[in-house]
């Protein structure tokens, strides 16, 4: 029984393994200074796939894994979840109706000087003559000091047959690794 367990589970480890696939692509702006601080302040992760929109544990693990990776950079302050859920309801950003024009003011509410935008899509791609699911994340930073000047953009794409939520992690993370890697 253990030995069958122990076979599973190395099966299963590799299969995460081998299954993934990344992409990612990235620019960042001549206007992004690595020696200036900037205050941070990451929206809420969106979606207008309905298999991801409603789906608030996927949301959060994309915006977790955002949050820890820009931790990282060492001219990041990052502002509050809290108080910047607060800024954006106030907005109705989660309704839709936000824009570009408000982005000034939510940024001022919570003194941020970017704001961080995420969406996550949903893809299916022929991979080996099979049809496999693909999670894209889209990331833009958008310096308010600048009028709201996009300073940094990623895309990435993950494949993960094993869980969804990995694979919006590893979306997130192939996205971010160019400005991360400025640090």
């Amino acid at each position: 029984m253990k030995k069958s367990i122990l076979i599973i589970f190395c099966f299963a480890t590799s299969l995460t393994i081998f299954g993934q696939k990344f992409w990612s692509e990235a620019n960042v702006a001549k206007s992004y200074d690595s020696k200036k601080n900037y205050t941070v302040a990451i929206l809420p992760v969106t979606s207008s796939d309905a298999s991801l929109k409603d789906r608030n544990e996927l949301m959060d693990a994309a915006y977790n894994q955002l949050s820890t990776m820009l931790t990282g950079v060492k001219n990041f302050q990052i502002v509050n979840k809290e108080t910047v859920l607060q800024a954006c309801y106030k907005y109705a950003f989660g309704a839709g109706t936000i824009n570009v024009s408000n982005y000034q003011q939510i940024a001022k509410d919570i003194n941020a000087t970017l704001l961080v935008l995420v969406q996550l899509t949903k893809d299916k791609r022929i991979i080996k003559k099979k049809e496999v699911g693909t999670i894209m994340a889209f990331i833009q930073f958008f310096d308010v000091e600048a009028n709201n000047t996009v300073i940094y953009s990623g895309k990435g794409r993950s494949i993960n047959p094993l869980s969804e939520t990995v694979e919006i992690e590893m979306a997130v993370e192939k996205a971010m690794e160019k400005i991360v890697k400025l640090k």
